[in-house]
């Protein structure tokens, strides 16, 4: 097997055991809308990561936690409904960072003459639809710690945040703190944003968070099942549309979301059909 191959597939491995729990949470507190806002302040991101000189990954990492502490604690304060302020700070994020990527690319270009406007043009574009090309050794290591520590958050405080999605006024009276844990679940989320650019791209990342969980809850009868099946969905997505994309010399991110859509379809197809037997 290539290696740049094996790469990609122990990275997509690493990022659906990642996207699996925080993927029930998605579907479950209806946070759909939050993964395209994060992802619109991950090309934020890559402009700071130019102007500064710093690893992307570590940029949009920053950008996007603190867009996901900021919106936690505007929804905290209720001054506005959680879809208007997602889509406030999301188109906010979106156009301050084409703008400033637009202006740095022009800047470099009257200075340097036209070839790193081209090759700047091209990073971007793999980070928005992904390139399992670009995948490193380094960027597996990255995504195998992230996994290490998101699971490890996501085993301690599973009982809490499972409570707290159900029931807030019941959880405020076991003890739990439901914004405490929203801010954990946000930058969990905004972690896995930032290191699956090179592989789905930062526009296509919410579809793995959100399809293999809604695949799952069809059949899943608790919580603990859903999470089992949603691994399992997302890591065949991964597998099967990784090794395609690299096969058909194909960008990963569509190959990998049509696979995941496609397992989504098997899944609700007996449904349906049940249901029209029924009637």
């Amino acid at each position: 097997m290539p290696t740049d191959l094996m790469l990609a597939l122990i990275a997509g491995g690493f990022m659906a055991l990642m996207a699996a729990p925080l993927g029930c949470f998605v579907v479950w507190r209806k946070m759909a809308y939050f993964g395209d806002s994060l992802a619109h302040s991950a090309l934020l991101g890559i402009a700071l990561g130019m102007i500064i000189g710093i690893s992307q990954n570590i940029a949009i990492a920053f950008t996007s936690s603190v867009f996901a502490l900021l919106l936690a604690w505007l929804v905290n304060k209720r001054l506005l409904s959680v879809d208007t302020l997602l889509g406030i700070l999301a188109h906010a994020a979106l156009a301050i960072g084409i703008v400033a990527i637009g202006l740095l690319e022009r800047g470099y270009d009257d200075g340097h003459g036209g070839h790193m406007h081209h090759e700047g043009h091209m990073d971007i574009h793999s980070f928005l639809l992904g390139d399992i090309n670009l995948i490193s050794m380094n960027d597996v290591l990255m995504l195998g710690g992230a996994a290490i520590v998101i699971l490890a958050l996501m085993y301690y405080y599973w009982q809490a945040m499972v409570l707290s999605t159900i029931d807030q006024d019941l959880a405020f009276t076991e003890g739990v703190k439901p914004f405490y844990l929203q801010v954990i679940l946000m930058c969990c989320m905004a972690l896995v944003v930032a290191l699956s650019m090179h592989l789905v791209g930062i526009l296509l990342i919410t579809a793995m968070l959100i399809i293999p969980a809604a695949a799952a809850r069809i059949w899943a009868k608790n919580p603990e099942k859903m999470v089992g099946l949603t691994t399992l969905i997302g890591l065949s997505a991964m597998f099967v549309g990784i090794t395609l994309a690299y096969m058909l010399e194909l960008k990963a991110a569509p190959v990998v979301v049509l696979v995941a859509f496609s397992l989504f379809i098997l899944v609700l197809l007996p449904k349906c059909l049940n249901r029209f037997d029924n009637v």
